[in-house]
């Protein structure tokens, strides 16, 4: 009976150790370098910089959605932002659309909040972003808010 109740407990820590590695996943400092470069040229309306950023089939998918980047970029604050923290990371492997990393930084403003969701080819360290989204929300006398998404998944599924 001792023996068992020890095959148990080694069973049950194993299980937790798995839930513990993927219940707290993390991006990298890479990762998060780049989402911030992306952000910064985003808010300086920079076409050539976020190009510079994207991968090709996304690069293609912003030139041919021009509309798309101007309510892109007009839905970020102009102004420093007061503080920037990460909400959540996620990875996943989904049948048809492969392995990816996202990852929800959220900029606060003095009348904004702003939602910027990055998403990373691969579960592991790759910094080769495939969409991103931005979720604007204004805090003024009438509150509003604005989305924008652009991604090789939404591309993908259009022209099918």
């Amino acid at each position: 009976l001792a023996l068992s109740l020890t095959g148990c407990n080694r069973i049950g820590e194993y299980i937790a150790s798995k839930f513990w590695q993927w219940s707290f996943v993390t991006s990298t400092l890479e990762q998060d370098l780049k989402a911030e470069e992306l952000y910064k040229a985003l808010q300086n309306k920079d076409q050539t910089q976020v190009q510079s950023l994207l991968t090709p089939t996304l690069q293609q998918e912003l030139k041919n959605k021009h509309q798309d980047f101007e309510k892109i970029t007009q839905a970020i604050p102009r102004e420093a932002f007061s503080s920037m923290e990460i909400i959540n990371t996620v990875r996943t492997a989904k049948l048809g659309e492969g392995k990816t990393t996202t990852v929800v930084y959220r900029y606060l403003y003095p009348n904004a909040q702003v939602d910027f969701t990055v998403v990373f080819d691969g579960i592991a360290e790759s910094t080769d972003i495939v969409g991103f989204h931005i979720h604007a929300k204004l805090f003024e006398q009438q509150s509003s808010e604005q989305s924008v998404e652009l991604s090789e998944a939404a591309s993908q599924a259009k022209h099918i």
